[in-house]
């Protein structure tokens, strides 16, 4: 065993409450193993995994629904926000079209208000 292998399970043995000492720790690491091969947990693991994966590829197709929410809701607050400012634009378009095609209208409100 390396220095630096002996360093980090010693580590852990003192910072792990379940063991006293590197031995202990391989005592009961190799009793956690070899229990483990014996109880068919090999299949279980499988299973589990298997369930994981299951879920994991679930929760990446509903990411990836959320992302194509949210980028149509993002082009849709764009399409607004674009859509505003054109209106604006063309709403003071026509009205200095108006103004400049049609003073009258313009004077008559301007008398109108000095009048009064």
């Amino acid at each position: 065993m390396s220095d630096e292998q002996k360093q980090r399970w010693g580590e852990f043995a003192d910072d792990d409450p379940r063991v006293d000492s590197i031995s202990d720790l391989v005592r009961t690491s190799v009793e956690e193993f070899i229990a483990t091969d014996n109880s068919g947990g090999g299949q279980l693991n499988d299973e589990v995994v298997d369930e994981v994966l299951s879920s994991l590829d679930t929760l990446e197709r509903d990411i990836g629904s959320l992302e194509t929410e949210i980028k149509a809701l993002r082009t849709e607050n764009v399409r607004e926000d674009t859509m505003e400012a054109l209106v604006r634009d063309e709403v003071e378009t026509i009205l200095g079209n108006l103004e400049l095609y049609a003073p009258e209208l313009f004077e008559s409100t301007s008398d109108a208000e000095g009048g009064e």
